[in-house]
């Protein structure tokens, strides 16, 4: 059901009120931010929740005072659910998976959405401040070409591993500066690494991207890469109707495949989405790559989960580490890039690197479970992080 939104809203929701005699509450009140009007947005009453959620973590974490025109830019989850309702597979590739086309989806301005990127937050080499001047240019562009649909030109989303400090910093940024970001959609995520040693499945750990997730909730206030015994913050993910994705299903890395025990799990613990379109930039485009593809998108449809995916960038531009070369040409010097190293990041995370999938990539599976088994998450992560991600 749609509500229309036609009404007074006040900024900032009232937050506890500290004052306890009559001189303080009058000044408290009069410290209020004003009302200022809102028209014409269709918000179903969960969006709505959602975003007021948003303005008033934006409030208590920046102190800043913005309206619902301010973040309309950001996706809430129902909004996020009729998006990919309409996106199709077309709209997640970059291009097809020959070498030399990889990227002709985004030369023509068709690549439409990326939904699994990485910032310096975690473990890319991203800037914050790259990652939205890149999606707003992006955005603008493929704006230039008038698509003939109803979709915004470019949704994207940072879903960096276990934290979503750069979700709220980029949040803070769209709202901020509405008018630069009015051509793109934001998605707040969140790539959350799992382990249950008591699945009885062949590995304990997998990965799943939260989407439409409250950034500002303290739950989320992991602090740093690694693996958690976190099934029970999945309905916490879900609260406001978000979606949680299974994470680059064909990976070499997903040990369990698609095994009916394994899915029946995902089930079972909340998983209601897919990366059936995750972008393998790195796999030879044989018939039984392509098969596998197909496959994924069959299992997703049959268990009526969302299908969700993205480039899983890591490095310094938005699309993947492999446009770089192509990046470097007059085509993109529409781009804003900064590929000055000197330049520090406020924050980087713990385990900041790009690594290569080892040859022996069995051996690397087998001795991240056994590392877990034994409750030494630290080496675990390193082990994963350095060899497999």
């Amino acid at each position: 059901m749609q509500m229309k939104v036609n009404l007074f809203i006040t900024n900032i929701p009232q937050a506890n009120m500290p004052a306890t005699s009559r001189k303080d509450r009058a000044k408290f009140h009069a410290q209020k931010p004003k009302e200022v009007p809102f028209t014409s947005a269709q918000l179903t009453p969960n969006d709505f929740r959602y975003k007021v959620a948003i303005i008033k973590g934006l409030f208590e974490k920046f102190n800043i005072k913005v309206s619902l025109e301010d973040i309309e830019s950001i996706v809430a989850p129902d909004e996020l659910k009729e998006l990919l309702k309409n996106f199709k597979p077309k709209d997640f590739m970059t291009g097809k998976l020959e070498q030399e086309q990889l990227f002709d989806n985004v030369r023509a301005k068709k690549f439409r959405v990326n939904l699994h990127s990485h910032t310096r937050y975690s473990d890319g080499h991203m800037r914050l401040k790259d990652f939205l001047d890149q999606s707003a240019a992006y955005a603008d562009e493929v704006a230039k070409t008038k698509p003939a649909d109803d979709l915004p030109p470019y949704t994207t989303a940072i879903t960096d591993h276990n934290v979503v400090d750069g979700v709220k910093d980029a949040i803070f940024e769209i709202a901020k500066n509405p008018d630069k970001y009015k051509n793109m959609k934001f998605v707040p995520g969140c790539e959350f690494m799992f382990y249950d040693t008591k699945n009885a499945l062949e590995s304990p750990y997998f990965e799943a991207v939260s989407l439409g997730l409250n950034p500002f909730d303290k739950a989320f206030s992991l602090g740093r890469c690694g693996f958690y015994d976190r099934i029970g913050l999945i309905p916490k993910m879900k609260e406001y109707g978000g979606i949680i994705s299974y994470a680059h299903p064909m990976r070499k890395c997903q040990h369990n495949a698609f095994s009916p025990r394994l899915l029946e799990y995902l089930k079972h613990i909340g998983i209601n989405g897919m990366e059936s379109e995750y972008q393998y930039l790195g796999f030879t485009p044989t018939q039984q790559v392509l098969e596998q593809i197909e496959h994924v998108r069959k299992v997703t449809k049959d268990f009526n989960w969302f299908q969700t995916g993205g480039t899983d960038t890591h490095g310094k531009n938005i699309f993947h580490t492999k446009a770089e070369p192509l990046l470097d040409t007059e085509e993109f010097d529409w781009l804003p890039r900064n590929l000055d190293e000197t330049l520090k990041e406020e924050y980087i995370g713990e385990y900041s690197q790009i690594s290569t999938t080892p040859k022996n990539s069995n051996w690397i599976i087998s001795s991240v479970s056994n590392l877990l088994k034994s409750n030494d998450e630290k080496n675990a992560t390193t082990l994963y992080l350095d060899n497999i991600v």
